[in-house]
């Protein structure tokens, strides 16, 4: 494939990625949807895989067979640690408006500018070689799809090289959307989009590159695996590794890439000054590490393809691209080209952006405002100027990377360059988790551990390297430092057997935590210290408030050069909200004289998001006059602060609790309201039916006893006093049913035949049921329980499924049968059914269905609420189901 062509399909992806950046950053209905969108929070956290893991992961396979799962096993180990690490790294952040890893760290160890400088440029140092194997992978990439030609740097191409085109289309990409404001929250909606959209791509070209592989030269799995074992003879994974990984150097690449994947410049970025929301980190939790297991589960199948195929002397690490070119899958090969290209492009572009900020802000702010001409010149225009700043920092970072590439990373794999980068970032660990979780933590302990750690890894990795290529006297591997055998960078203090990597991390880390907590303890934490590692530690305290709880100084300042400095940074608009919001009302001629503390806090709060830490403050000791508070009534404040916070937590927890009983009373009380207006209608419906009969007795009693009547009409008379008595008898044995619901049912236990029951019950209602149908199927069966009781709850179903069934066509089916250790009894009939609503409450005291209706079936609301009450009392489950007009199921379990 030609030059050109290559380069136009490049530069149309890359265009691709602008107009997407633009439009999802300037409509505002695509940015509100998306910048609050937890999936795509989670895609932009792979921003970790970069052409590294996307080329380089093939590479480590080859060499150590499953050694490359440690790169993606400690971030998905870690991802649960999340919800906890990360929530509150992001909380603390948003409190103080950190913008950069250098700026977290600087913040904790009383906002120091000595080790926000220290901590930037180390990442810059240790960034550089990384973007620069980025730019190899590209440049190699890209030479592979053009046939192979020669990479070598020449005057005469120095214009038309690859790299050095992709390197300014991404300068040009990170000033355009990385460099647009200085908003104290530093968010980029566009980029974070963008990057979200490329890990779609570069997972997409990978799994279309690996099936290629794997199902089109290849059969399938298991021919690549039975392949490998006939033609090396040998187990399958042996056919890799051959350089061997021992399990301490799995564990430690392990733990590396845990760390690197939040504390690598660019993933602090993205994870924590990106973020819009704590309540993304939940859905990152387990989208992510799907993520990563999706792009590497093909990586083995791959690494043994190009085993099989290729060269030896062929990089490992061009496998991906290296087969589809020799099989001549043209459309795969490139297909894999943009999936390295969008590695590359979303990794460089963001690990611009955060150099280009923690420089600015940590390394030469601070120092330029020290200076009273330089001081002068940048507050004039703060914004034009920091922004300008920062796009020819770009530009530098980029060019450097370039230049080492081309000078150093060309003749050297990305493999190792990455994991040596890793190993770096791992040195501000002990810094950040210290400085959360043990508050005596000090500046001084973290420089001299900081300092030591990056001296340790410096001569044990980067040191190695240089004398392994021959750039320093290779000596040094043999015969030490100074010719100290014990000095030696792959063998330090006698411990040998380990890999480089593993080596100097273990050396590297152990050192720095033991420097941090002997120096720390040594020494005394200045005022400031104490009141930032009171947030770090306790950030709950204070991430719900928008203003500062607590300052190390009491500070006062002239206001109207405060003022004109603000406007200068800030803007007027933001600048008059501020004050509207602490003094009220704004009005330029009724400002203050001198601002107070808090004031002064807020405004330090601002700066820090948008100058960084160390430069606010800075920037105001030459406007604030400040006297420390002591040590001692600063700690007493922490602590009273703190006892407040707690009692406030135990008053909301009562709160809540007192909150939920209220509604439980409300709901209660409703409740007994209901039970007494049914219990009223209950005694209503109970005397009316009363006086009824009664007053029949009375009239035909008095007729009887006043006249002489014919026998036969006497006879007649009487028969009606008798069912009138009955009716009586009735309404009165339901008011003493009502008194057994209220009593605990006492229970006598008997054995007897179900059936038997069944068909007596059945028998007794001959003469009511009409022209109704009773089936009954009942299986020989003979139970233990209060015979007494189950008659009563039996008489009260039938006589409810005789009431509700059609007198005509009414069918009721009782079935008896057994089940495993327990006996079903269902009694089904085809009458009119009850609504859903009614179902749950036909078995409550004195509720009737459709009591209102004109069809109203007379009842006391009794019969079903017995029923329940005595089943409960024998253990027995008591279920309705119903629809309307096809019938009603009660089924007793026994």
């Amino acid at each position: 494939m030609s030059y050109n062509t290559i380069l136009f399909i490049s530069c149309a992806y890359l265009l691709l990625t602008f107009v997407a950046a633009f439009f999802s950053q300037r409509i505002s209905f695509i940015k509100n949807k998306l910048s609050d969108n937890s999936i795509v929070y989670a895609l932009s956290l792979t921003v970790y895989c970069s052409a590294w893991t996307f080329y380089g992961s093939v590479g480590i396979a080859a060499t150590t067979g499953l050694g490359f799962i440690g790169v993606y096993l400690g971030p998905t180990l870690l991802a649960p640690m999340w919800l906890f690490i990360l929530k509150k790294i992001i909380r603390i952040s948003n409190y103080l408006r950190i913008t950069s890893i250098a700026d977290f760290i600087s913040s904790r160890y009383g906002k120091s500018a000595k080790l926000g400088a220290m901590v930037s440029i180390v990442c810059v140092l240790i960034i550089i070689p990384y973007i620069s194997i980025q730019l190899k992978a590209l440049e190699f990439s890209f030479y592979l799809l053009q046939g192979g030609v020669s990479t070598e740097l020449t005057s005469d191409t120095f214009y038309l090289d690859p790299s050095m085109l992709f390197v300014l289309i991404f300068a040009a990409f990170a000033i355009v959307f990385g460099t647009t404001n200085l908003d104290p929250s530093e968010k980029h909606p566009g980029i974070v989009n963008v990057i979200a959209f490329e890990a779609l791509i570069k997972l997409c070209c990978f799994l279309a590159g690996a099936i290629a592989i794997i199902f089109y030269v290849f059969g399938g799995l298991g021919d690549i695996f039975s392949q490998a074992q006939q033609r090396f003879d040998m187990q399958a994974l042996a056919v890799l590794g051959v350089e061997g990984y021992s399990y301490q150097s799995w564990l430690l690449v392990s733990i590396l890439s845990a760390i690197a994947f939040i504390l690598l410049p660019r993933q602090f970025h993205m994870a924590v000054v990106e973020n819009n929301s704590v309540r993304h980190i939940k859905k990152a939790t387990w989208f992510t590490p799907l993520y990563l297991f999706a792009i590497s589960f093909l990586v083995i199948p791959v690494a043994f393809a190009g085993k099989l195929l290729l060269d030896p002397q062929i990089e490992a690490d061009t496998y991906l691209l290296s087969i589809p070119i020799t099989e001549n899958l043209t459309t795969i090969a490139f297909i894999v080209f943009i999936g390295g290209l969008a590695a590359t492009s979303g990794m460089i572009i963001v690990s611009m952006i955060s150099l280009s900020i923690m420089i600015s802000n940590n390394i030469f702010l601070p120092l330029l405002l020290r200076i009273k001409i330089q001081y002068q010149y940048f507050l004039s225009d703060l914004n034009r100027r920091l922004m300008q700043l920062r796009r020819v920092l770009i530009a530098a970072v980029m060019l450097l990377s370039y230049g080492f590439y081309k000078f150093f990373s060309i003749n050297y794999s990305i493999v190792s360059i990455g994991l040596i980068s890793f190993a770096g970032i791992a040195q501000l660990a002990p810094a950040v988790f210290f400085g959360m979780y043990w508050k005596w933590a000090t500046e001084k302990g973290v420089l001299v551990g900081f300092c030591c750690g990056i001296v340790l890894w410096a001569f044990t990795m980067p040191l190695t390297n240089l004398a392994e290529l021959g750039i320093i006297d290779s000596a040094l591997l043999t015969n030490g430092l100074f010719g100290l055998s014990f000095l030696r960078p792959t063998a330090l203090f006698g411990l040998e057997g380990m890999d480089m990597v593993s080596h100097g991390t273990f050396w590297s880390l152990s050192i720095n935590c033991m420097a941090l907590v002997i120096v720390s303890l040594n020494s005394k934490r200045s005022s400031l210290e104490i009141t930032q590692s009171d947030i770090f530690i306790n950030p709950e305290k204070y991430y719900k408030s928008e203003k500062p709880k607590s300052s190390a100084f009491e500070r006062r300042a002239d206001f109207n050069e405060l003022y004109s400095v603000l406007n200068a940074i800030l803007g007027k608009k933001k600048v008059q909200q501020i004050i509207e919001e602490h003094y009220g009302k704004f009005d330029e001629n009724k400002l203050p004289l001198y601002a107070d503390s808090t004031f002064i806090n807020i405004v330090e709060s601002l700066l820090s998001g948008t100058i960084g830490a160390a430069s606010a403050r800075i920037l105001l000791n030459h406007l604030v006059d400040q006297k420390p508070i002591d040590p001692e009534e600063l700690i007493k404040m922490l602590d009273e602060t703190y006892s407040v916070y707690e009692y406030s937590l135990l008053l909301e927890k009562q709160s809540k609790e007192l909150s939920i009983t209220t509604n439980e009373l409300k709901e209660a009380n409703t409740r007994l309201k209901e039970l007494d207006d049914l219990k009223n209608m209950f005694i209503s419906n109970v005397t009316h039916e009363l006086r009824t009969p009664i007053t029949s007795i009375r009239s035909l009693a008095a007729i009887l006893g006043k006249y002489n009547v014919e026998e036969s009409e006497k006879a007649k008379f009487l028969k009606i006093i008798d069912d009138e008595s009955q009716r009586v008898s009735k309404l009165i044995d339901q008011v003493l049913d009502l008194r057994k619901i209220e009593a605990k049912p006492t229970l006598e236990i008997s054995t007897f035949n179900l059936p038997v029951l069944i068909e007596n019950i059945v028998t007794s209602f001959e003469e009511i049921k009409g022209e109704r149908e009773i089936i009954c199927q009942l299986e020989q069966i003979e139970i233990n329980t209060d015979k007494e009781k189950l008659q009563q709850i039996l008489i009260n179903v039938i006589g409810n499924a005789i009431k509700f069934t059609d007198y005509s066509s009414g069918k009721i089916a009782i079935h008896a049968f057994y089940n495993e250790d327990s006996v079903m009894l269902k009694i089904k009939d085809n009458g009119i059914g009850i609504e859903k609503e009614h179902q749950n409450k036909v078995f409550e005291r004195f509720y009737q269905v459709n009591h209102k209706g004109e069809n109203k079936h007379k009842g006391s609301g009794l019969g079903l609420a017995i029923c329940k009450s005595y089943a409960n009392a024998m253990n027995i489950q008591l279920n309705l189901s119903s629809k309307i007009g096809e019938g009603t199921e009660i089924t007793l379990e026994i």
